[in-house]
């Protein structure tokens, strides 16, 4: 090993005994720490990566696992909106032209396409999900999957379209009621299985149901602003703060009363005409919730 000038002078004087008693063993003390710092200074050049262990060799016989090359930013930011901006159209239509799949399979379609383009990373992809979130709408959906088939919905509506006072008073108990339960089961469950009903029993009553399921439409997704369990938005922003549901409440309930107040108000001065005409007798009987269900 060669030493540098500086440090064999030291050596060399160190060893002649020009310093005496403990500069002598100070010296050599410089001298030994000097030599280690050496030494350490060549072991880290010559390793391959500083602080990184050599790659492993694979075991013969296991599965080899392909890694897709990831985009850079920019390209894998427009392959992103693309995708998002066909998978919205592809959702509003409900198809794809061509293919024979739901929009269900439409979401998943666009999920693998951004894995196969290597705009995001799979690890990327998986720590994007959010169990508990996931969890929390799957117990909301089959609670009011209960609803349904105790037929709670189905009185509800039925409740509402049998109201013998004129079609203002009819609009904002459907505004009402819709939010209500909006907030506390999920909206779009209260939505699908209360429009069937309410609409046969207007039409019953010769009452044209356009301006009353939009409204039951709009107050459904006014009303589940209210609550942090209200819509899948909701949770996913309640999971991540950890907000408590009265503290959502307090916050959010007034704005989602004045949204309510905002769906009356625009529905009933659009369709004032038809909410003008007044409604004829109801002949179809409210049917009977199963509480045991």
């Amino acid at each position: 090993m060669t030493t540098t000038p500086d440090l064999a002078g030291r050596r060399a004087l160190a060893r002649r005994g020009r310093y005496g008693g403990v500069v002598q063993l100070a010296a050599l003390r410089a001298v030994r720490h000097d030599v280690d710092h050496e030494r350490h200074h060549r072991r880290q050049q010559d390793q391959p990566a500083r602080g990184r262990a050599p790659p492993a060799r694979p075991r013969p016989g296991a599965p080899r696992t392909v890694s897709v090359p990831l985009l850079p930013s920019k390209p894998a930011t427009a392959v992103i909106v693309v995708l998002f901006g066909l998978t919205y159209v592809g959702m509003a239509l409900g198809r794809i032209p061509g293919l024979a799949i739901d929009r269900t399979g439409i979401a998943l379609f666009a999920a693998v396409l951004l894995l196969v383009s290597g705009a995001r990373a799979p690890s990327d992809s998986l720590r994007a999900i959010d169990v508990q979130t996931l969890c929390v709408l799957f117990g909301l959906m089959a609670l009011s999957s209960q609803f349904v088939l105790a037929g709670f919905y189905d009185w509800c509506a039925a409740r509402i379209a049998r109201l013998a006072h004129g079609q203002s008073l009819l609009l904002a108990v459907t505004v009402a009621v819709s939010g209500t339960l909006s907030a506390l089961l999920a909206n779009d469950i209260v939505t699908f299985a209360t429009a069937p009903v309410l609409a046969r029993g207007l039409m019953r009553r010769q009452i044209d149901p356009k301006p009353h399921l939009i409204a039951l439409a709009a107050a459904s997704n006014a009303g589940s602003a209210a609550t942090v369990i209200g819509n899948p938005q909701n949770i996913l922003i309640g999971e991540a703060g950890r907000l408590p549901f009265l503290d959502f409440l307090a916050v959010c309930g007034l704005p989602a009363i004045a949204a309510l107040v905002v769906v009356y108000a625009v529905v009933a001065a659009v369709y004032r005409r038809e909410l003008a005409v007044r409604p004829g007798a109801y002949e179809l009987e409210a049917p009977a919730a199963d509480a045991y269900q």
